[in-house]
Formats: C-alpha cells, structure tokens, sequence
C-alpha cells in the first residue's frame, strides 16, 4: 500500500511538470462522510459536513479522453450512540462508592466489557485522498471521471460516554456508573476504494465538482473487536475550483 502511494505521489508530480499537455488547479469545499456497516439494534447517528481541499492534474490523451490525478483533503464527522458487546476496552471506569457515593475513576488495559452503551460519540477522521481516474469530457464544459483511490488516516477520534457498563464474562465483573469511551486508535491507517464523479468548467476557469467514492475495505483494524462486523466509508465531496494553467478551454 505505501509503494502504491509513493508511485501515485511520483506519477502526479511527472504529470504535473508537463502541464502543457493538459491543464492543473486547485479546489476547496464540503465532503460528507458516513459509514456503511451492520446496522445495529438500538443505534442512531447523523453524518456532518468536513472542510475539503484538493489539487488536481488532467493529462490529456485526446479531447475527449484522460487521466486525472488528485491529492484530495477530506473526512468524516459523525455523531453516534450506539450498544457494544464482548468487547476489550481500554479507558477510565467511573465507579460510585456505595456508600459515600464519591466517584471513584479507574483506568483500565485490556478489559473485558460484557455490554456498554455509548452516549455522545464522536467521530472525526481526515484523510489524505489520492484518487486516479480515466476522465471522459462532454460538450460544453461537462466532464466524467472514474476510477480507484488510497485514502492514508491522518487523524481519527471515536469518544463517547458509555453507560449500563457490565465487566466480564456474562457481566459477572459487576456493573459500573460509566465508561469513558475512547477507541480513537482503532481506525485502520490506509484504506482504498473506488470513485466516480461529475465537473462542470466555465471558458474562464472556474470548475463545480461533485465525487462520490466508497472504499471497499475496512476502516477499522481487525484488532478493533467492538465492531460488529466489517464497516467502510462512502464520502460524497462536492468542491468549487479553479483552473490554474493548462489548457484554455475544454473542448
């Protein structure tokens, strides 16, 4: 995975540097991030919006046809409540004195957490995308692109406040007031997937993208065994760009 990144990186350097066979530029915007998985009993969430930046390079075969590389910036921001089972947490306890009722935190290593369930989570991840496409251009400015993409994790939270916390097997460890839910390490660093997306580009420059992408691998690591099964990514990425050099129209 990390060769196919560093040849990417390198082949859209070389297709930058001849820019006179096709045209480069920049673009910012919103990507809208939700995961695809198992659909658990008892759960909800709701998908946010993520800041989005990216640059692109066209390399033109024919009018019609090309190849387009990019470095994409883009992420997902989700809020979640959700039940967990069977599962080794890592994270404070937060126990009550049954007879002072004092708050008693304890951190905990590797515990077994016979069922939890998750208040106020937040998920907040950001990628470094690089997608390349072959590209197809229609009349009037209209531009089609599809092809695969490597996402690299360059930040990840997942946090929340677990309550109805039973400990070990069959929750014979007892029950405690709360867990300090936090697996912001259980995301896989490499990801990668298919994209397919849509362009608009004025005579002047200026350029509206909409991508849709979806990775066809987990973004969880096999290690995270809270999960119920295998979850992935769908982003949608919507972005307003500019044509910097390269060709002055498309065609």
């Amino acid at each position: 995975m990390k060769k196919f990144i560093i040849v990417l990186s390198i082949l859209f350097i070389a297709l930058s540097a001849s820019a006179r066979h096709g045209e480069y530029g920049i673009k910012l915007g919103l990507s809208f991030g939700a995961p695809l998985g198992p659909l658990v009993s008892g759960s909800k969430g709701a998908p946010g919006l993520y800041p989005s930046a990216s640059g692109y390079y066209e390399y033109k075969f024919t009018p019609k046809w090309g190849l387009l590389a990019e470095i994409n910036y883009q992420g997902m921001n989700a809020s979640f409540e959700t039940p967990y089972a069977d599962f080794l947490g890592d994270g404070v306890l937060i126990r009550k004195d049954p007879q002072t009722g004092e708050e008693i935190r304890e951190e905990i290593k590797d515990f077994y957490i016979y069922y939890a369930y998750v208040k106020n989570g937040r998920m907040k991840n950001g990628y470094l995308s690089m997608p390349i496409s072959a590209s197809y251009h229609l009349r009037k400015g209209w531009r089609l692109n599809f092809g695969a993409h490597v996402n690299m994790r360059l930040k990840s939270v997942m946090t929340g406040l677990a309550t109805d916390v039973y400990l070990g097997q069959q929750g014979q460890g007892g029950v405690v007031a709360a867990y300090d839910f936090n697996e912001s390490d259980a995301f896989s660093n490499f990801t990668g997937g298919v994209n397919a997306g849509v362009q608009y580009q004025t005579k002047m420059g200026l350029n509206f993208d909409m991508r849709f992408s979806n990775d066809l691998t987990s973004y969880f690591k096999k290690s995270f065994d809270a999960a119920p099964g295998v979850y992935r990514l769908m982003t949608v990425q919507t972005t307003v760009g500019y044509r910097i050099g390269g060709g002055k129209e498309l065609k």
